[in-house]
């Protein structure tokens, strides 16, 4: 037995033993598969068979995706370029990096490099074991007949392989009829790290594995407590007592780490939200050389959320960062509902070479298919490898081609990509000033004319926190209590009828009850119309006694209908966590609400309302304070120019392409300063009032360009010049950020269309084949006769040419067309049921056998064999679908697609 790490581990399954019964049947299965060449399946195919085989719950909870061989090849192409170094994959899946690094290693070696010698140098590592044993099979299969060596596939968490390490593998050159001993073999430094970690929060993982957080947080102090105290937050620990703990020994140091860990004296500073790939990068940089180099793909998340600083500091202090790459022209994953880039790293000691190192920030305009044509893996190999080197080139060389956009950055740009350079030492900068709402995805996603813009206006520009005060708008508890639509107003009574979606309806003091703008799209124009708006917010903070003393008995008979009601999950609305806080459950405190509105979520209108009646605001909107808030304040905040400064503060992270911001992101975005600008005289109110198209309908409208073009006359920039470009770069980020989203679901439904329309198309083939039977004449079958089914005679009925349907009533059968159209009746249901099988778009008369026996006989036959083939092509179906309720489903289209009706 070839006893590979990976793969022959036992199972619980393994020592049960297969049934006897289950013989015949394996058998029969294994001599099927001995005529397929398995060496073949491209690595495409085995990564989907890889997807579809894993649960895809399970796949889900561990961030599982297979990576597309386009963008494996660009990947392992950045660091991959000394066939004599080992390189490792941290969590392999089914291979793909492997099989693609494989064959990435020959190509270097001009294809002279022997299996075992490139098994050597390769090494893979996977928590799951059915992916680790893919992945070995997947190397092994590259030379099927040599078996001279073994992959070093390794199925273990990655946070439990540590550098210099020993694992136990089967020796070289092995007789495996024999009984042998395992060696140890050390794990090596590695000269590169390749592959795609994981997308998912480490707090869900600690759902399923308790503890997980302080695994991590213990594996990490071990390794960089002493060296790298910047990842921990230190409590309760004097210089002194640091001091001492970096003299002691390893095993003094571990005993404590233990003790301050259980102490709470040391926390990662990481927050439960960080995806479990940062743990992966901070882990795995331990298992490189001095030199070695990552080039991962992960979420894009790190580069703009506040986790994210804890990892840009730790790249920025150990590393120099090569590039960032990411496309806006395809989605990478078309199941993982998450925007990615990868990141190239190479391990760096010296602080000096890391400040001067350029830092490329690479756009790709292109689908990777167009960038690298070569499609055959192996007959291409060599172009393909050479087309993928000079993208490469492209992007390492840029310097020599940008342009400086500022003093700080420049700019390359052809009809392939787009290369932003910035010198690393200044992100650290950035990172101070700004700490965890540094954002990187603005050197990605950002025009050219922003950063022009922020260098020669730079002191105009202001962060909008220090103009204003940002808030959340109302977060209710109840909104079934709360929220209330008008109505009829009693104005003698100051009293409104009104209603909730509890269905309670009755009479509120009209005191008690503002308007409240709920979303957005409520309003259409800037400046929000109170008439357009149909919920009600119930804001009251008396007591009882003070509503009874008052004579306010219709609140006060509200509130306590509200005190019998219970939440889904059967607690008291009184009980609810949210409305406990308050001096009154029913109590919210917020009386004042604020003149401009900014809006959570984003799609591709942009706006800040105007809210000239103080309208209540409820939590999917901001409510913006500003400290001094006049005419000319609306008209900077509603400019373009804004917009794109917001677009670019946002978070794109969503995968369905919708910002949906923080109070941080609207805090933190970049401002006009209004108070160093001066006001101009433009007549903004048609635009204030009239419908906010998208943005790029908007940019074609004269009002909007005549009051952009006066805020930038204000700021000192020529409109003509600048104008049109922040038009194209809003727009285009916009319609990028939509776009991709769609292209995945688009891609998606194309996948599972192809798929589903081949499965049918297979069925069709073994079951029907060319033999349908016609109706009636293939299912008369009165041998009594002696003739066939043209010389019966037959009753002829008119039609409209359209599908029939039987209203049964009283025994009356009324046959009616597609528009209800009657037909004829009929006091047999055979007779009716007869007629809807024949009726078709082409057919005007239908001809229906006189003798009723014919007619009974004719129909059960062909119920019969509707009833057989229905439940042939389903089983059919349902085997290569493995899903009966779409087998079900495919029985039915084929059927009708046929003409075959099913008559329930």
């Amino acid at each position: 037995e070839i006893d590979w790490q990976a793969v022959f581990e036992t199972d619980p399954i393994e020592d049960l033993g297969i049934p006897e019964e289950a013989y015949s049947a394996l058998n029969e299965l294994f001599s099927h598969l001995k005529i397929y060449n398995f060496g073949e399946l491209p690595e495409d195919v085995i990564g989907e068979l890889f997807e579809e085989i894993i649960d895809p719950k399970r796949r889900h909870e561990l961030g599982q995706y297979f990576t597309r061989e386009d963008l494996v090849d660009l990947i392992i192409a950045t660091i991959v370029n000394d066939k004599d170094k080992i390189y490792a994959d941290p969590t392999c899946g089914s291979g793909t990096f492997l099989i693609r690094l494989y064959d990435r290693l020959q190509f270097l070696s001009g294809y002279r490099m022997k299996h075992e010698e490139i098994l050597n140098r390769i090494w893979g590592i996977d928590i799951g074991k059915f992916p680790a044993e893919l992945s070995t099979i997947n190397l092994f299969r590259q030379s099927p007949g040599n078996f001279e060596n073994f992959p070093r596939i390794i199925h273990k968490d990655i946070f439990e392989i540590s550098a210099g390490q020993k694992i136990e593998f089967p020796p070289n050159n092995v007789n495996y009829n024999q009984r042998y001993n395992k060696v140890k073999i050390k794990i090596p430094e590695f000269y590169g790290l390749i592959g795609n970690f994981p997308y998912i929060r480490q707090e869900l993982i600690e759902r399923n594995v308790q503890g997980y957080k302080q695994t991590l947080t213990k594996l990490l102090a071990y390794e960089y407590l002493a060296d790298y105290p910047k990842l921990f937050k230190i409590n309760h620990i004097t210089d002194k007592q640091f001091e001492n703990f970096l003299n002691q020994t390893e095993a003094e140091k571990k005993k404590t780490i233990n003790h301050w860990l259980k102490n709470q004296f040391v926390e990662l500073k990481l927050s439960g939200q960080a995806d479990i790939y940062t743990y992966i990068f901070i882990h795995s940089a331990t298992l490189l050389n001095k030199t070695g180099s990552f080039a991962i793909i992960t979420s894009n998340s790190w580069l703009d959320v506040a986790y994210g600083s804890v990892l840009k500091k730790f790249f920025l202090d150990h590393f120099k960062i090569k590039m960032i790459v990411a496309s806006w022209a395809e989605p990478w994953f078309d199941d993982a509902a998450v925007n990615t880039v990868f990141t190239v790293l190479e391990k760096c000691d010296d602080e000096k070479k890391r400040d001067n190192n350029l830092v490329h920030f690479v756009k790709l305009k292109k689908k990777l298919e167009k960038l690298i044509p070569e499609r055959n893996l192996k007959v291409e190999s060599n172009n393909r490898w050479r087309r993928i080197d000079g993208i490469v080139n492209t992007i390492e060389s840029a310097q020599y081609k940008s342009e400086k956009i500022d003093d700080k950055i420049s700019s390359f740009e052809n009809e392939q990509m787009r290369i932003r350079l910035i010198e690393q030492k200044e992100l650290p900068k950035e990172i101070e000033t700004q700490n965890e709402f540094s954002k990187w995805g603005k050197y990605l996603r950002a025009p050219d004319v922003y950063f022009e813009i922020l260098g020669k206006c730079k002191d105009k520009l202001i962060p909008l926190k220090e103009i204003a005060d940002v808030k959340r708008g109302v977060t209710t508890g109840i909104n079934d209590f709360f929220y209330l639509k008008p109505i009829e107003e009693n104005k003698k009574e100051k009293t409104i009828l009104c209603e909730n979606s509890r269905g309670w309806k009755g009479k509120i003091e009209s005191k008690y009850l503002k308007q409240v703008i709920k979303s957005p799209k409520e309003s259409d124009s800037i400046i929000i119309d109170p008439k357009k708006l149909k919920n009600l917010i119930f804001i009251c903070n008396k007591s009882k006694a003070e509503l009874k003393k008052a004579n306010h008995l219709n609140t006060l008979k509200y509130i306590e209908w509200g005190e019998t009601q219970r939440t889904k999950d059967n607690k008291l609305w009184t009980e609810v966590p949210s409305v406990q806080g308050r001096k009154y459950w029913w109590g919210l405190t917020n009386n004042k609400f604020s003149k401009v509105i900014a809006s959570k979520g984003i799609n591709d209108r942009f706006f800040f309302l105007a809210n000239e009646i103080e309208i209540a605001t409820n939590n999917r909107l901001y409510e913006i304070d500003f400290f001094k808030l006049n005419k000319k304040t609306m008209n900077y905040i509603n400019s373009t120019l804004q917009y794109l400064f917001l677009e670019i503060a946002s978070r794109v992270n969503l995968g369905d392409g919708l910002i949906d911001n923080g109070k941080d992101a609207i805090e933190e975005c970049i401002s006009l300063n209004f108070e160093k600008l001066e006001d101009f005289n433009v007549d903004n109110l048609k635009l204030f009032k009239r419908k906010i198209k998208s943005i790029s309908e908007e940019v074609k409208l004269k009002d909007r360009q005549e009051l952009d073009k006066a805020v930038l006359k204000a700021l000192g920039l020529n409109p003509d010049e600048y104008l049109p470009r922040i038009y194209e770069g809003l727009t285009e980020m916009v319609k990028e950020r939509l776009e991709l989203p769609k292209m995945r679901k688009k891609k998606k439904k194309q996948k599972i269309k192809i798929s589903y329309n081949e499965v049918k198309k297979s069925v069709v083939n073994e079951i029907i084949g060319n033999k349908i039977k016609k109706f009636p004449e293939d299912f008369y079958t009165d041998a009594k006769l002696g003739h066939d089914y043209e010389s019966v005679e037959t009753e002829v009925y008119n039609t409209s040419g359209k599908e029939l349907h039987i209203d049964e009533f009283m025994h009356i059968c009324t046959l009616l067309d597609e528009e209800n159209e009657e037909i004829f009746t009929t006091e047999n249901i055979e007779v009716a049921e007869f007629a809807v099988i024949l009726a078709k778009s082409d057919v005007r008369r239908l001809k229906i056998p006189k003798d009723e026996n014919i007619v009974k006989k004719t129909l059960e036959n062909y119920k019969n064999y509707i009833s057989l083939l229905r439940e042939q092509l389903e089983a059919n179906a349902q085997q290569k679908l493995h899903n009966w309720a779409e087998a079900e489903q495919m029985a039915k289209e084929i059927l009708e697609e046929y003409g075959l009706k099913l008559l329930i």
